[in-house]
């Protein structure tokens, strides 16, 4: 448990030292355990995985590392208010920085309703290091297999897993080359000149050091996701180029007016599979890379249709930049890149960002513990992406929880985005059930 912290993860420390950066991720429980219950399940969880009982020394020295302070994942029982209780306390977690120099770099908060049989959320607060999509539905499935297990009176013994390496350890041979970095640094130059250039007389958003983060879930029902899902099949897209270009020409439309522009994305790639040797589903940690992409958008007038072509650009561009190996260059010069940005607060590091962890398999009960919904958000800062969003497909329906900050626009703003990029995902169904849908 002392090992340094690789480029990604010394990426999301600096940032977290100017902003929190915190992963809240909320689960909707019906018959939800009793607190002793949860409070044995997160001690056997954190003695299967070193990085929870783990701390961060040295951010910002160049030389940070996990190290282990062996403490209890703290944890919160408070007794639940309302249906509206949870968001509340997603919006003050998603704007407190969990404690990385102290540890652990979980913390959990139990909303738990005294009525019995009612509906109770569990909220975690995980440091960004340690955790990725993938990592956090691993954590899921863990936690609530041991609270069943713990429930029915179970002994459980597990044994704790090796700490991983830092990514760039691992990655495949040939991927960071003098050439293949060289040709990446120059690509980024040039897009950044082509930007800069293009997007001089357009609105600069705004930056305010007191920028706070404002949580947003909207829900697609399951007819209308199936149907999403099939358009996505006959196009040969993924449906996360669908939901980045939907992003982009609704912030478009409503922050910028619909003049014509360049929008600036962010597209997530899961490095786990191409590493070697790959690193398994159950091993806690953020083995991430994030891709920007530029794309051209045409003045908004009548953009029936505007998606599809759209979505298709975006998908070309993340495509190519993986043919050229671009996911491990991106990761390797996170740190870098983070640090100069940080130091110009010059602009923004793009207009939105998206990330999709497809469908995410949880079981609709745990011996009497019932499953009900489950949410993720991250922390955004005020050099973040104007607008950006956590998707998921859980018990068919489509997912999107946003995060936007108040100083970049008000409620009314945010919640008109959502309903334009409903509009645009679901143009296809037709006018008049597409106002039904947007209406749910």
């Amino acid at each position: 448990m002392n090992r340094p912290l690789g480029n990604m993860e010394q990426a999301l420390s600096i940032t977290d030292d100017f902003s929190p950066l915190t992963v809240v991720i909320v689960l909707g429980l019906t018959n939800a355990p009793a607190p002793d219950i949860l409070e044995q399940a997160l001690g056997i969880l954190q003695r299967r995985h070193p990085l929870l009982h783990a701390k961060i020394d040295g951010v910002g020295s160049g030389h940070a590392r996990f190290t282990a302070p062996e403490l209890p994942i703290p944890l919160r029982v408070i007794e639940r208010r309302d249906d509206g209780h949870w968001q509340a306390l997603v919006e003050r977690a998603l704007n407190t920085r969990v404690p990385a120099h102290n540890g652990p770099l979980m913390q959990c908060s139990y909303l738990r309703n005294i009525r019995a049989g009612g509906a109770s959320e569990l909220c975690f607060s995980l440091h960004h290091t340690i955790v990725d999509a993938v990592s956090g539905v691993t954590l899921l499935h863990e936690l609530l297999g041991t609270l069943q297990a713990l429930s029915a009176g179970q002994v459980i013994e597990s044994a704790p897993l090796f700490l991983r390496p830092p990514a760039e350890e691992v990655f495949p041979a040939q991927a960071l080359t003098l050439a293949k970095k060289f040709g990446f640094m120059l690509r980024q130059l040039q897009d950044e000149v082509r930007f800069i250039i293009r997007s001089s007389a357009k609105r600069r958003p705004p930056i305010h050091r007191s920028a706070r983060c404002c949580p947003l879930t909207l829900e697609i029902d399951t007819e209308a996701t199936n149907e999403l899902i099939c358009r996505c099949r006959r196009e040969r897209l993924g449906l996360a180029s669908a939901l980045g270009a939907a992003m982009l020409l609704a912030v478009q439309q409503q922050l910028y007016c619909g003049v014509a522009m360049l929008g600036r994305g962010i597209y997530f790639a899961d490095l786990r599979a191409y590493l070697k040797p790959p690193i398994p589903r159950e091993i806690l940690g953020c083995y991430i890379s994030m891709m920007r992409y530029t794309v051209h958008l045409t003045q908004s007038k009548g953009r029936r249709g505007a998606l599809w072509p759209l979505a298709h650009k975006i998908h070309e561009e993340v495509y190519q930049a993986g043919k050229r190996g671009e996911k491990f260059l991106a990761a390797s010069f996170t740190k870098q890149l983070m640090k100069l940005a940080l130091n110009l607060k010059a602009q923004r590091f793009a207009a939105t960002a998206v990330s999709y962890a497809g469908s995410v398999l949880l079981e609709e009960s745990y011996g009497d513990m019932k499953v009900d919904r489950l949410h993720s958000f991250i922390s955004n800062n005020v050099l973040g992406p104007e607008y950006t969003a956590q998707a998921h497909l859980f018990r068919g329906r489509l997912c999107v929880n946003i995060v936007y900050l108040d100083k970049d626009m008000d409620t009314p703003t945010a919640k008109a985005i959502a309903a334009d990029m409903i509009d645009l995902l679901l143009e296809s169904e037709g006018e008049g059930k597409q106002g039904e849908r947007r209406a749910s």
